[in-house]
């Protein structure tokens, strides 16, 4: 059944599929294939990962029905494979969207649209073949193409674009219409949260998104370097002036400078011209007819313009709000308050205020043997943590899955928590006590534990300016390769906990006699150094190892009996003697020689990859 259409896609005919749709001939995928990839096109946010998928597909089911949907995947794995193929081909898609859409244009059925949209689409095709390349390994490889021909094909369309509006129509649709432009459901969200790198570095949509960035009315790039320089302290001054600004504008005007962006009034204003118009024409109209030409003028106008927006035209409660026009003075905070660049700067000079009053804290200039006592730079830190904190719940239950999509978001979050929970057991500790020496104390106690959680986070947070580099082209790159290193790093530290632990037990078991031994008079052999023959040596031991190769002597059995000769002439070479001496030189070649070198070849495969392609990764 439509195998005709199939071959087309799969051989890559493109006037047969043409033809082929036109006369009926689809391609049909599995029944929950289909239904995974409509519930992927209808979701609003991006998808993160696997677990993800499972919770977006299988949420309020019952369990029966789940598992009894595993089983019915349990289909020829060819055939799957290659339908999927063929509905993925971007020129199925393509002509898939060209012939509904002609239909649908007339019958206005837009949610029949958006499941044809090309670039959500794309979008989902992109993020439902890699969940297929990491749930099916036999055809891992082949779900990875797919994968990357649906986010050329949606970097192709975008490629189509003539102006900048297209690229805005392009970039800022959403599928519902009563969204805001602050709507995070736009095409470009969607893109920048679900990892489609080469459709965001394309020049179109970074041009649009330092458009964005910086504001239509302001451009960034004509400004020579001193100019550029003195704009982060003036935008800083008049940040200290929008509380009064908006504290006024709550009392005495329309208390919406914080809401409203001046797009956002002109376009509204521009609605209520029309509407004016509009009305006025229908009222020449009772007394004359010969202007029912410009009232079909004007109704095709305003529809077109319901269309093409991603606001609500006009809505009944700001018809007086818009019968004045702004002062300059609001009108010159509106957009200052509304330009993302300005809030960027804002954000990271708060940044280094925090930074500067947590090194403070930790310094603790001004601390007194013996005396408890909270400094001011403790009260800043504290609030400023507390905020973050709060802001990065929030973020949690705005962006859901997606914030955890994000290195930096998560590493926030951890960070956060961290200073939180050590900054409230050092508050609860020191409370008990009637003094702050920590040195006099135990270190399970509250106060250490929790300023031992204060240091760590501290270090977090001045090694998260690192991120800052990220806005430099030629220092960007290499921030995102420490990152993909540090993956490198876990993959081997997991290898190295096996092996660590493997080799710990055997040679526990090993040496373990020798310090059993001690215990009952003057031992025949003994160990030359007996940090082997316990717990807690063993495992430091064999740790510090990896950083500090050798020590053959903390391995060595030497006969006790010998009353002449150096160490080297005592050492006993019987079986089991010589056997613990070479476990213990095969661990250090293992751990030293190959799971270093393994992990300085990835991390030299990492950075080759990254440094090929180091424009669509700092972008």
């Amino acid at each position: 059944e439509n195998r005709a259409i199939l071959i087309a896609s799969l051989e890559d005919y493109r006037q047969c599929i043409k033809h082929l749709y036109r006369f009926g001939f689809k391609i049909k995928l599995p029944c929950e294939d289909k239904k995974r990839i409509e519930t992927v096109l209808m979701m609003n946010c991006a998808l993160a990962n696997d677990l993800q998928f499972y919770y977006s597909f299988h949420k309020g089911q019952d369990v029966r029905k789940i598992i009894k949907c595993r089983i019915s995947l349990d289909l020829d794995p060819v055939e799957r494979f290659l339908r999927f193929k063929a509905a993925a081909n971007p020129v199925y898609m393509s002509v898939e969207f060209l012939e509904n859409g002609k239909i649908l244009k007339y019958e206005e059925d837009y949610l029949q649209l958006q499941m044809l949209d090309p670039i959500r689409k794309s979008f989902a095709l992109f993020q439902y073949s890699k969940h297929l390349a990491s749930t099916n390994a036999q055809h891992s490889h082949e779900y990875q193409e797919i994968s990357k021909k649906c986010q050329e094909f949606a970097q192709d369309v975008l490629e189509q674009c003539d102006s900048i509006q297209e690229v805005e129509m392009l970039l800022e649709y959403s599928p519902d219409v009563k969204d805001d432009e602050d709507s995070e459901k736009t095409n470009w969200h969607l893109a920048l949260w679900g990892g489609h790198k080469k459709f965001v570095g394309h020049h179109y949509f970074q041009n649009f998104l330092w458009d964005k960035i910086t504001g239509r009315s302001f451009n960034w790039d004509d400004y020579f370097l001193f100019w550029k320089i003195l704009y982060f302290p003036l935008a800083i001054l008049l940040f200290c002036f929008i509380p009064f600004v908006v504290l006024v504008d709550s009392l005495f005007r329309r208390s919406d400078i914080l809401f409203v962006s001046p797009q956002m009034r002109q376009r509204r204003k521009d609605s209520k011209q029309v509407l004016e118009m509009k009305m006025k024409t229908k009222e020449a109209f009772q007394a004359n007819e010969t202007f029912s030409i410009q009232i079909s003028e004007l109704d095709v106008v305003e529809e077109e313009q319901s269309k093409t927006t991603v606001v609500p035209i006009m809505r009944a409660e700001d018809n007086n709000d818009l019968a004045d026009d702004e002062s300059r003075f609001f009108s010159f905070f509106r957009e200052r308050i509304h330009r993302p660049i300005f809030r960027m700067i804002v954000y990271h000079f708060l940044q280094v205020v925090f930074l500067v009053s947590l090194g403070f804290s930790m310094l603790d200039p001004k601390d007194k043997i013996g005396v408890k006592d909270i400094q001011v730079y403790d009260v800043v830190t504290g609030v400023f943590v507390v905020s973050y904190l709060i802001e990065d719940v929030l973020d949690i239950f705005r962006r859901k899955w997606t914030f955890f999509s994000s290195f930096w978001c998560f590493y926030s979050l951890i960070n956060h928590s961290l200073l939180v929970l050590g900054e409230s057991l050092s508050l609860y500790g020191f409370s008990r006590l009637d003094h702050d020496n920590r040195a006099m104390i135990s270190g399970n106690h509250l106060v250490n534990v929790g300023s031992t959680f204060v240091s760590i986070a501290a270090t977090m947070s001045f090694f998260r300016t690192v991120r800052w580099l990220l806005l430099f082209r030629t220092l960007g790159p290499v921030v995102v390769c420490i990152i993909r290193v540090l993956k490198d790093t876990v993959h081997i530290f997991i290898l190295f906990l096996i092996i660590y632990v493997a080799f710990a037990i055997g040679t526990y078991s090993m040496f373990k006699p020798f310090k059993l031994q001690q215990s009952n008079g003057t031992p025949k052999y003994e160990m030359h150094d007996d940090k082997l023959t316990s717990v807690k040596g063993l495992f430091s031991a064999m740790f510090w190892r990896v950083f500090d190769p050798g020590e053959p002597d903390f391995a060595s059995i030497r006969n006790a009996t010998a009353l002449e000769g150096d160490d080297v002439d005592n050492l006993s070479l019987q079986f089991s003697h010589f056997m613990g001496l070479a476990f213990w030189a095969v661990y250090q070649s293992v751990v030293v020689i190959l799971l270093l070198n393994l992990l300085i070849a990835m991390m030299n495969t990492t950075y080759t990859k990254v440094s090929q392609s180091a424009d669509l990764e700092w972008k």
